[in-house]
């Protein structure tokens, strides 16, 4: 798949761009020239307005050093006028570019201030219009793997040819009415309570509207909001974790009753917040590479994982019984040698056997 292409496959397929629709892009200005081909298509398959937000470069550093408190009330503003006029958003996941420099304690202010923009991220969770989520490749990545620019965008493409068999999967999953997914392997050992009548999820969600659209991109993994304290026994994370910057490798996490324990790194990362320690996600993936991406975006897509935090409430009967959080954390412990087997009222199924999806 060419970049054209990919830019392409973004607007049509997963943000599905409807007619007269504002887009608003968020990327790095690294990426100024992807921006502009992507623009410059979005208004070819019918956007009435483009709108870039540029998450690093000197404007926003300036706008941190000055005080970002002087143009919250604005953004405010903007972002209540977009919503009043339909927009969607695209977002554009490049990692390992410049970061924002910036004093530490005038950033920290700064994100301070993000949370009154809140309502935007509420806008799409409560999907009145599509948001996706996008991986685009840059040298700085490449780099960090090893590997041409090249190769990384070709990986990514790579990704996107899994997408059938991962909604045949999920079709699956939901006409055998499971209570519980146990996982098992040598270094895995967990339990995980479905609530009753919920349906799992995989590649596409709905608008309220009725537009279908793609959250990630690439997506291969099928999903479901657990019980909130239904989940207990062990895993082994077998990609890293990149969080604020640290990064958290080959580690175990211990759960009861739904909550991670036992583990220095979950206390690390959960300390001010205490629903964070919860599981919100349960997920199903074929491991179909053993590297990593070192991105949570494309790394989820590599075998199983546990979301801690925030729940999904999509194909959830009550969602008084997820777990509620603003965060959300992956951690990927599938890996060639897991067993997942489902159970229902008549059945103990296997469903996933050496790390693939199986179908009896």
């Amino acid at each position: 798949m060419k970049k054209n292409n990919y830019i392409n496959y973004i607007i049509r397929r997963a943000l599905n761009l409807q007619p007269g629709q504002m887009v608003e892009i968020v990327g790095s200005s690294y990426l100024k020239e992807f921006v502009e081909l992507l623009s410059l298509a979005c208004l070819k398959f019918g956007a009435s307005k483009i709108y870039v937000k540029y998450t690093d470069g000197y404007e926003l550093e300036n706008k941190i050093d000055i005080g970002y408190d002087k143009y919250i009330e604005e953004d405010i503003k903007h972002y209540k006028d977009l919503i009043e006029n339909d927009f969607c958003r695209i977002v554009l996941h490049s990692p390992y570019l410049y970061p924002v420099v910036a004093n530490k304690d005038k950033l920290n202010l700064y994100k301070a201030s993000l949370a009154k923009l809140e309502f935007v991220n509420e806008y799409f969770i409560n999907r009145i219009n599509q948001k996706t989520i996008c991986a685009v490749a840059n040298p700085f990545w490449a780099q960090k793997l090893q590997i041409s620019e090249d190769d990384l965008w070709n990986q990514i493409f790579s990704l996107l040819k899994g997408i059938n068999s991962t909604l045949k999967f999920k079709n699956y999953l939901n006409s055998l009415n499971l209570e519980k997914l146990k996982f098992i392997s040598p270094k895995n050992n967990l339990e995980v309570e479905i609530i009753k009548n919920s349906q799992f999820q995989a590649v596409y969600q709905k608008t309220i509207k009725g537009v279908r659209y793609m959250p990630n991109l690439p997506s291969l993994e099928v999903y479901i909001a657990p019980l909130k304290y239904g989940v207990n026994g062990q895993i082994f994370a077998n990609k890293p974790l990149n969080y604020n910057g640290q990064i958290y490798s080959d580690y175990q996490v211990f759960f009861k009753e739904g909550k991670a324990i036992y583990q220095t790194i979950i206390n690390e990362i959960t300390k001010d917040d205490d629903a964070l320690t919860y599981v919100g996600e349960v997920a199903l993936c074929q491991t179909i590479k053993n590297n990593t991406f070192f991105s949570t975006l494309l790394d989820e897509n590599l075998g199983c994982h546990l979301g801690l935090g925030f729940a999904y409430p999509y194909g959830i009967t009550n969602t008084n019984l997820i777990n509620h959080c603003s965060k959300h954390i992956d951690l990927i412990f599938g890996d060639n040698d897991i067993v997942v087997k489902g159970i229902n009222q008549d059945n103990e199924i296997i469903l996933m056997e050496n790390g693939l999806f199986k179908y009896e």
